[in-house]
């Protein structure tokens, strides 16, 4: 089973999509941010960290509403990441349609 929350295997995804310097700058800035969010909402910085991190991991190669998270949810989901952090990290796409109602979803949407 995959450990979702592990750092190392979200950057490896990361840097397998992503090249360009200042998209991995804004996947640190936002991975950072999700962190703070959840200590001070009493939730796993762990889990929202690697949200934050891999929320724009296949906008380089993907970069069109028709691609960008769907393209990537299809790749979270076959690398085994759980559904609630596939759809956080989709629904942060307001073309996506999907409500934001939990925590980290609204945190990431305002990122």
């Amino acid at each position: 089973m995959l450990d979702y929350k592990n750092r190392d295997l979200a950057m490896q995804l990361l840097t397998e999509y992503t090249e360009n310097p200042n998209l991995l700058k804004h996947a640190y800035a936002v991975e950072a941010a999700m962190r703070a969010y959840a200590k001070k909402y009493g939730e796993d910085p762990e889990e929202w960290g690697v949200v934050g991190l891999l929320h724009d991991f296949d906008y380089e190669k993907y970069p069109t509403p028709a691609e960008h998270t769907i393209v990537g949810a299809k790749i979270l989901r076959e690398k085994g990441y759980p559904e609630h952090v596939v759809y956080a990290i989709s629904s942060h796409a307001d073309y996506n349609g999907l409500k934001r109602e939990k925590p980290m979803e609204k945190a990431l949407f305002c990122l």
